[in-house]
Parts: structure tokens; sequence; C-alpha cells
């Protein structure tokens, strides 16, 4: 059985397309979505059409990630303070980008699934579990943008990076196919670069883009370079507001965080 890995789209329908169309039919049998489809680059509907529309080609197996959690929560209302001047942006605006269907098909997706092909069993999950190893050979997972693989003791723990946007240091479209057969099994990773343009094009047109928390910008800069500038801030902005005791979220204090990891300090 071959199965195709797929993780962390976040809304980047173009790279979804392109890795599809880089795939043969012989290539592989199944299709595995590791979570965390919507949200960041602004085509979160067409994703989830593109992927609904493989789940009618082929044999697919979806599970929900943190970003669909996210904005589903959003969409029940359990945040409303969450405006798209706040650093919650990007999901305020990925919830107004999606159909009454889109949100139905999102609230029906497991948290994990369990597979069984040539004696061996699968785990399948958005991010790691240390809890789930026992009794199993495989854990697929995502949530981290890094594409690797390794053995821990028996289990095979494999990472597919990400279709959407890379933190690899390399602005590529990522994704894995596994081969299970009798004999064992075979582990192929790719890194394909593609054409940026109407990805950036898209950030770029969005209204998180210019937003006061500028979170369209630092995705810009992600995606062009592959590295994570939004993790650094984030680390150098939590850091700032425990030093003075702020606790709430504050605007000064995230431009003091992008200044201090030289990220806009031209602005």
């Amino acid at each position: 059985m071959k199965y195709l890995l797929l993780a962390d789209i976040h809304g980047n329908v173009f790279a979804l397309e392109n890795c599809l169309k880089n795939l043969s039919q012989d290539e592989f049998d199944e299709i595995i979505f590791l979570g965390d489809y919507v949200s960041d680059i602004p085509r979160s509907h067409e994703v989830l059409e593109l992927i609904r529309k493989c789940q009618s080609e082929y044999k697919c197996h979806v599970i929900i990630g943190n970003r669909e959690e996210r904005v589903l929560s959003y969409i029940k209302g359990e945040h409303p303070d969450w405006t798209l001047d706040t650093r919650f942006a990007d999901a305020v605006y990925t919830a107004s980008q999606l159909t009454e269907e889109d949100v139905t098909w999102l609230e029906s997706l497991p948290q994990e699934i369990v597979l069984e092909v040539e004696n061996k069993k699968l785990h399948i999950s958005h991010d790691y579990d240390n809890e789930i190893e026992d009794g199993f050979d495989f854990k697929l997972f995502g949530h981290e943008h890094n594409q690797f693989n390794y053995k821990k003791d028996n289990l095979q723990v494999i990472n597919p990076g990400s279709v959407g946007i890379t933190v690899d240091e390399k602005p590529v479209m990522q994704y894995t196919i596994l081969d299970i057969n009798q004999e064992g099994y075979e582990i192929k990773d790719f890194n394909i670069y593609y054409d940026m343009s109407e990805v950036i094009d898209s950030v770029r047109n969005a209204p998180t883009y210019n937003a006061p928390y500028r979170w369209g910008k630092l995705l810009e800069l992600i995606l062009l370079t592959g590295i994570d500038f939004i993790d650094k801030c984030i680390k150098e902005y939590d850091k700032l507001r425990a030093s003075d005791g702020v606790e709430e979220d504050s605007l000064e204090y995230w431009n003091r965080a992008l200044n201090n990891c030289n990220v806009f300090c031209e602005e």
C-alpha cells in the first residue's frame, strides 16, 4: 500500500494543486491528510473543496488540525473579542471565507485515525502524542512544518513537512510517500519548488496583510525564505511581556518584538 502523506496546507491551494499535478496515479494508492488545511494563505475554502474532490477520486483518511479547531471555536462564538485588529485576525478572516458545508465537514473530522496494513499498525494525528506509541509500528503526524523521519525503538516516526508553508529554510512544497508492502516499507520525501507568485499576490491582497499585527507580511517573509519569523517573534513577544508581568495582548509589545527580531525595523 502506497500512502501519500500531506500536512499543513494552510490555505495554500496553489501548492496543493501543484503537488497533486506533480504526482502520477501509480505513485500512490491512498491519501492521508494530516491536518491544518485552513488559515494563513487566504484560499481556505478552495483547499477544502479540493480535499473533498480528492475524497471522491481516491480513498482518503482525513483528520482535523489545530487551525481548524481554532477557526471553529471562533465560529461557535467562543472568542467574541477576536477581530481583524487583534493577533487572531487570521482566524477571523478565515472564518469569513468558509461556507456552511465547509464548517459541517470540518466538524465531522476525527482527531486521530488508526490503520492496519500488512500486519502493521499506523497511528495518525496532527500533533505528536508521546502517550500514544505502544502497539504501533508507525506514527504519522504534521504540525511542525519540518520534514523528517526516524526510528524510535520499534516505532517509525514520519512527518512529511508542510505542503503550504515550509520552515525548513527552503521555499518549497513538501510531501512524503510511504510504501508498506510484504517485504517491508520505503519512505520517500519530496521537496518541490514551484511558482509562488499567485500565493504572494493572494497574501498581499488579504486584509490581514496590513492589519495591526501584520501577520500577512510575516507570512510573506516565511513563504519567500522558509524561515519561521512568526515563531521567533512570538517567542520574543512572550519573553518581553513575561519580563514586565504583562498578561494581556499588547500591540506595543508586539512591535517591540518585531524590532528585536529585526523584522520591519524600517517601519
